[in-house]
Parts: structure tokens; C-alpha cells; sequence
């Protein structure tokens, strides 16, 4: 079918229909050899809660976004090479049914379909074009897979030390190597994950230890090591990047017990037609409304109103609060100290109450922020 399809009318038609729903703030999808499969909202556990997201499977990438307006207009658009993706199924846990993992190197995440033939049909056809993909191009399959993030919701205290409760101003982090809710104080190092980023990324003391320890194995000759900082603190350029060596381990899915991941037995399911060939006019024209009826609509399912807000993929950002050291005797000190100078013949206050009404105001703003950062789901 993909092989029929890759020169038609019908699928530039369709390539050019989804480019244009998401603007000029998507990337182009118009390739030589790419060709649309399918298509469909499925719902994407997000940090917070989940998600519907309109979805686009291509014989070469799956692409996704936020919906804005049905059908007509998306943005946040993803991109996910299909060499690298891994499927998962998950048994069902409550309202979450008929759901599964797509795991990347970069990014994991589970996703939920409306019912179980429709959750059959995308594992089917995704499985089918990531393994036509991998045997034209002779690679090998992705082995390391990034964690998959426990959501928000599922926890009130920190993951690795069991006390720290979170709040307005001890804000939720998550570990990029094994996914678990922490605190900022048990997240406060950095390290090298070769396959999710260049950068540093946050860790949990734990993970950060498992590395350290990983790192001076006397068995480890290749010379090459991740590189460790502080949060803010800087890295040296001449240390090199050796996250082979580290395996992204999984924490256990917060969704259910992940199923084997072999795909659905027997012969893949014929995909529902969004459009039927009609015997009309010459046969040329025939022969495009067959190759535009090989064209799937996968149909997904709802577990909130669809909304535009905001990207659930991007990593949260870093609030002030989060990496200056405000209780630091020093800071304080050089504080009132600056506070002092101005206050007595400017304000003609004393320096003490100065301190406490800009504590008040601090408080106040970052009390505010937070309330709003948490609304518009941003965090």
C-alpha cells in the first residue's frame, strides 16, 4: 500500500492538508518517498493531566500536536523518527484503557486510544512501518529509551527522600534518567544523558550516584565521561560525553504493568477508509480515489475538551527561586548591607523593617506566579 501511494496525488494532497494545519510554525512534511498512513486524536498523558493530541503516522515519523481547532488547525508539532520508536502495551488501570508506551531515546510517554481494536490498528501499523523502515535502511533497532515520567498527580512528597513535601514554592522536578517526582533539593545535579540531550540535564541524587559509581569502573576503558555539574555550575569543554556506557532504566509505569511488547499475532487489520473509490470518469481518476482510500483515519478517544494550552513536551522552566541560594549567610549579609546604606535617608525607615516589607512583597509575587504558572499549565 505505502510503495502504491509514495507518487499519488492523493497523498501530496493529504501531506500538503497537514502542513497547513499546523502554519508556519510546523516543520515540512512534504518528503521524496514519505508517505501518510494515518491519522487520529488519541489522548497523551501529560506532566500535569491528560491530553487529547492529534496524531500523524508517516512511514518515516510520527508527528503530533496540540489541537486547536479540529481537523483544521494545530501547533506544537513533534517529530519522531520511527527507527528510533518502541512500543509498549499497557494493561488497563481504571479510566486509563487501551493505552501504550511509545519509547524514543529522547522522550517516553504513554498514550490511550478509545477502544481496543482502535489501540490494535495504530500498534499494528505503527510496528509494521517501523519495521519496513528498519529493514530498507539496515540499522538496528533503538535499545536505550528514555524514561517515561511519573505524572504531577500521582504523588504529594518528594520521590527520593520520602519527606519533602511539595508546595507552591517547593516546586515538583522530575529526574530525566528514571522519571520520578522529586524536590529541588534532591534533584540539584546535572549529568550528560548522551541520547536525550547535549546539555546537562537534572537527575535525582540517586541516579546521580548510580552514574558516578558507573563511571570509575576499572573495566571502563574508553576514556570517555559524562559530565557532572551542580545546577548553574559550568562544564569543562574538555571532558567528553560517554553516556554509551549508562542504561536509561525504566521506573515502573505508573499506568498499569506494561504487557509484552510483541506486536498484535496474525494478519494486520485492514484500516477503516475515510473515502470510497468511485467508478466515474476515465480510469485515471478511478485510480487516485483508490490510492486516496488506502489513506487510514484512525479515530482516538477523549479523556478531557480539547485545548489548545500550553507544550506539555517542553521541559518546565527553571523559576528564580529554584537556583540561587537565598539563604546563604553571604547573600543575606551583602543584602542588608545594601539595604542599610539607602534605606535610613531615603525611606527614613529603619533597615530591619525595610527587610520585612520586601519579604512580604517577594512572597506575595512569587505566591501569585505560581498560582497563575499552575493555571495555564506550564509547569
Amino acid at each position: 500500500m505505502v510503495d502504491r501511494l509514495v507518487n499519488s496525488e492523493a497523498n501530496a494532497r493529504r501531506i500538503a492538508m497537514v502542513e497547513s494545519c499546523f502554519g508556519t510554525s510546523g516543520q515540512p512534511l512534504n518528503e521524496q518517498g514519505r508517505v501518510l498512513v494515518g491519522e487520529g486524536v488519541l489522548t497523551k498523558m501529560c506532566r500535569k493531566k491528560p491530553k487529547p493530541r492529534q496524531f500523524f503516522l508517516f512511514n518515516d515519523i510520527l508527528v503530533y500536536g496540540n489541537i486547536v481547532l479540529n481537523k483544521k488547525k494545530y501547533n506544537k508539532q513533534h517529530l519522531i523518527p520511527l527507527e528510533e520508536v518502541q512500543l509498549s502495551s499497557l494493561e488497563d488501570d481504571g479510566q486509563f484503557r487501551n493505552g501504550w508506551l511509545i519509547k524514543t531515546p529522547t522522550k517516553s510517554f504513554a498514550v490511550y486510544a478509545a477502544t481496543a481494536t482502535e489501540k490494535s490498528e495504530w500498534m499494528a501499523h505503527i510496528n509494521k512501518c517501523v519495521s519496513d523502515l528498519l529493514r530498507k535502511s539496515g540499522k538496528k533497532a533503538a535499545e536505550n529509551h528514555a524514561a517515561v515520567w511519573v505524572p504531577d498527580s500521582d504523588t504529594n512528597i518528594c520521590m527520593h527522600c520520602k519527606k519533602s513535601q511539595f508546595t507552591l514554592i517547593n516546586r515538583r522536578h522530575h529526574c530525566r534518567k528514571c522519571g520520578k517526582v522529586v524536590c529541588g533539593p534532591c534533584s540539584s545535579k546535572k549529568v550528560i544523558l548522551q541520547h536525550q540531550s547535549s546539555k546537562p540535564l537534572r537527575v535525582c541524587l540517586s541516579c546521580h550516584d548510580e552514574i558516578s559509581s558507573a563511571q570509575t569502573q576499572p573495566n571502563d576503558s574508553s576514556g570517555n565521561l559524562s559530565n557532572m555539574d551542580d545546577l548553574g555550575g559550568s562544564q569543562s569543554d574538555g571532558e567528553k560525553d560517554s553516556s554509551d556506557e549508562l542504561d536509561i532504566v525504566m521506573y515502573p509505569n505508573p499506568y498499569g504493568r506494561p504487557a509484552p511488547d510483541a506486536p498484535p499475532s496474525g494478519p494486520i487489520a485492514p484500516p477503516r477508509r475515510t473515502s470510497h473509490a468511485q467508478s466515474q470518469g476515465t480510469e485515471q481518476q478511478a485510480g487516485e480515489k483508490v490510492k486516496e482510500a488506502d489513506l487510514i483515519d484512525i479515530s482516538g478517544g477523549l479523556f478531557g475538551e480539547e485545548t489548545g494550552d500550553g507544550d506539555d513536551d517542553a521541559p518546565p522552566p527553571t523559576l528564580w527561586w529554584d537556583d540561587i541560594g537565598m539563604s546563604t549567610p553571604l547573600f543575606l549579609l551583602l543584602f542588608y548591607c545594601c539595604l542599610s546604606s539607602f534605606s535610613v535617608p531615603v525611606f527614613h525607615l529603619p533597615p530591619t523593617f525595610i527587610c520585612i516589607l520586601l519579604f512580604l512583597m517577594v512572597f506575595l509575587i512569587t505566591f501569585l506566579s505560581s498560582i497563575l504558572f499552575d493555571f495555564f499549565s506550564l509547569s
